[in-house]
């Protein structure tokens, strides 16, 4: 959106009757007013002030040593509603469990949200681990963040936070997920061109400034799924490490301001003392 388009758009707006501002002024200011009103028509949508009103889901990563079928008879015995199907990218109503060409198989979950998505989501790690599913450094945990509730001016302050962090949430990674070591989640700072992201005014516009999917934030989901896509974390069947990282996650999307973006102590990173604590030991185990 350039600085003509900024100005019809403030002055419907102001014909509408929801700002005052002058129109010929600098385009930063412009900018900026037009941020604030969509914030404030987003919170008219009714826009998440919880992390248990935001939707997630998440893709587990496994590897190939247990059929597909019993892994879904497994989990429809705990009352988990399960399919078997071939690869795909279809958001379905139900768990699928799909081939993966870089590991094996891949565990791929509906739309959830709050206590009662977490919930199902640790029933299908527990079932995962408890039937022996394996995961080596080959496979990854995809967790999408629905990013629509969100708004165009949270998710840019989402995407500085984390070129912001980069250092600080590898920490909290093995090796195999840091740095450039993993073809399938480069770091973000080489994925999207840094110097555009002011000038982006949706979420369409974030997508289109990133060259590839394969980074360890990525926004080109929101092209198919409406979703910021986090393609960091390690593979794991482990509920406590996968609900921890999700719950992370939705707090990291929902305090990301511009004054939170720019903060790189680890500690402001997080706000529940319960996913610091955990966060900070997992760092000292991965020194």
């Amino acid at each position: 959106m350039n600085y003509r388009e900024l100005q019809r758009a403030l002055k419907n707006y102001r014909a509408a009757g929801l700002t005052v501002i002058k129109l010929n002024q600098k385009t930063a200011i412009l900018r900026a007013e037009y941020d604030r009103i969509q914030e404030q028509l987003q919170r008219q949508r009714q826009r998440p002030t919880a992390e248990g009103e935001l939707t997630f889901g998440v893709e587990i990563e496994i590897l190939n040593t247990i059929d597909r079928s019993a892994i879904a008879t497994a989990l429809q015995a705990e009352g988990i509603n399960a399919v078997v199907e071939g690869y795909n990218h279809l958001t379905q109503r139900y768990w699928k469990v799909i081939t993966d060409s870089s590991c094996g198989w891949e565990i791929v979950s509906p739309i959830l949200s709050g206590e009662h998505g977490l919930n199902e989501l640790k029933k299908v790690c527990e079932v995962l681990t408890r039937i022996g599913c394996r995961v080596d450094m080959n496979c990854g945990l995809h967790v999408h963040i629905g990013a629509d509730a969100l708004g165009v001016a949270k998710v840019r302050s989402v995407v500085k936070r984390w070129l912001f962090n980069e250092s600080n949430l590898d920490s909290i990674q093995p090796l195999s997920r840091r740095g450039r070591s993993n073809t399938y989640c480069k770091p973000l700072s080489d994925t999207i061109r840094t110097h555009l992201i002011d000038n982006c005014f949706t979420i369409e516009d974030l997508a289109n400034i990133q060259s590839t999917r394969y980074s360890k934030l990525n926004l080109q989901s929101y092209r198919t799924h409406r979703t910021i896509e986090f393609r960091h974390h390690s593979g794991s069947t482990d509920s406590e490490k996968i609900t921890n990282w999700v719950k992370f996650l939705l707090d990291f999307c929902l305090t990301s301001t511009p004054e939170t973006a720019t903060a790189t102590e680890f500690n402001s990173l997080f706000t529940n003392n319960n996913i610091a604590q955990f966060y900070r030991q997992r760092r000292l185990q991965l020194a």
